[in-house]
């Protein structure tokens, strides 16, 4: 996932999907000639499967700032194999 900050956000912050745990946040990798976007490497759980639609939304968990990657479904023909990139948004607020 690539997003242009992510600030709060450490490795092993979960994934989820629908509130639930499927992963976490495996690696953050700065991208200077790209504008300094970051890349965010995720560790989802083999059992999960994620199409082309899935959009990756950064989020506050709670009041105290904790972070997490909530995972949003969508409606995809492709699934995706490891090393894909997925649609990365910020939640609002």
């Amino acid at each position: 996932v690539v997003y242009t900050n992510v600030s709060g956000l450490k490795i092993s912050n979960p994934v989820t999907i629908n509130g639930v745990q499927i992963g976490k946040v495996a690696a953050k990798t700065l991208l200077p000639n790209s504008g300094n976007k970051v890349v965010i490497t995720l560790d989802i759980e083999k059992q999960y499967k994620l199409s082309d639609s899935t959009v990756a939304v950064f989020a506050s968990t709670s009041a105290l700032g904790d972070k997490e990657i909530k995972l949003v479904l969508g409606n995809g023909t492709r699934q995706l194999s490891e090393g894909d990139t997925l649609i990365g948004t910020s939640e609002a607020g």
